[in-house]
């Protein structure tokens, strides 16, 4: 005769298995849990530490909606500085590796929004940033790791009656390197009182400005690099120039030159009232001395003669013969 067959119990060998193994499950166990809680608890710990440590050094606070950590990094999210004045930097997120406690990695700053209601107030703010009473780090320079701005935006005034706005703000701050900071479709304008309101009389802006900055440390080293592409400026309801393109360069001076000078060269082309031809150029060279009378250069404007109709296209319909009029 045959054996008897044993019966199958799953739920037995279940618990023969956890008897068995029952160090292993408990470790998983608790691998489980850290990996759910430690980007919650991890975060809490994180924000805490970042309102300590800043705070004291800011008259006005700055507050975080939530905040996740990794392992690698640090999410901060909803940060905001908000003044009396009606001055707010809000900040959507900051991604803070670890490797920033010993001054590596990149900190990515992503959709600051900057708003004041005027330039003074937007001053006021930025002298009001460090408390009077802060405690200066006299110590030896440390480093600092890398900041990446992206997707930024500013703007100064009301909704409804702009003074500067940029649409979009990028910037690469690498300490000991350069900072290069670039704003995409800015316009600014200038007021004056009259009768007693504030009234528009001129203005300025571009398609996209870019500025380069030389570091040592977080300190400017030498005369910044700008180009400008597509930049007008509106001095007077009348005159106008427009289809702004060139740069401002640092240029070297000879070995034998006086110290502390820094020196810089310009050269920009452009047209008239929205025109795109090419209608006049500029050059110069500079050399900056420790105060303004001690600083010389030179500049040059060239612009040509021309018929109307190299304009044409930004003519009131008042002027019949563009062609014959110069």
């Amino acid at each position: 005769m045959s054996a008897p067959l044993r019966q199958h119990n799953p739920w037995a060998q279940a618990q023969a298995l956890i008897r068995e193994h029952w160090k292993l499950g408990l470790g998983a166990g608790l691998v489980l849990v850290l990996a759910v809680a430690f980007p919650f608890a991890g975060g809490v710990v994180a924000k805490r530490a970042v309102l300590r440590k800043v705070n004291p050094r800011l008259s006005v606070p700055l507050t975080i909606g939530t905040a996740r950590a990794g392992l690698t990094k640090v999410t901060l999210y909803d940060l905001a500085l908000d003044d009396h004045a009606g001055v707010s930097l809000k900040v959507a997120r900051v991604a803070l590796p670890w490797a920033a406690l010993w001054g590596g990695g990149t900190v990515a700053v992503e959709m600051p929004y900057v708003q004041a209601p005027s330039v003074e107030a937007l001053k006021r703010l930025r002298r009001s940033v460090v408390a009077p009473d802060a405690k200066r780090d006299s110590a030896a320079p440390r480093a600092w790791p890398a900041v990446a701005v992206a997707h930024g935006r500013i703007l100064v005034g009301a909704e409804d009656n702009k003074t500067f706005w940029a649409e979009q703000i990028e910037a690469q701050i690498k300490p000991d390197h350069e900072a290069i900071v670039s704003l995409a479709n800015l316009q600014g304008e200038v007021g004056a009182l009259l009768g007693g309101k504030r009234a528009q009389v001129g203005g300025f802006g571009a398609r996209h400005l870019r500025l380069s900055i030389p570091l040592t440390g977080l300190r400017p080293r030498s005369v910044p690099s700008l180009s400008v592409t597509d930049g007008f400026v509106q001095a007077l309801a009348s005159l106008g120039l427009s289809g702004i393109t060139g740069q401002v360069a640092p240029k070297r001076l000879p070995d034998a030159a006086p110290g502390n000078r820094n020196a810089f060269s310009l050269i920009f082309s452009g047209s008239y009232g929205g025109a795109r031809e090419k209608l006049w150029n500029a050059v110069g060279e500079f050399e900056l001395g420790e105060t303004w009378q001690d600083s010389q250069g030179t500049f040059g404007l060239r612009a040509e003669r021309f018929n109307l109709d190299r304009i044409k296209d930004v003519l009131p319909p008042t002027v019949k013969a563009p062609e014959r009029t110069s």
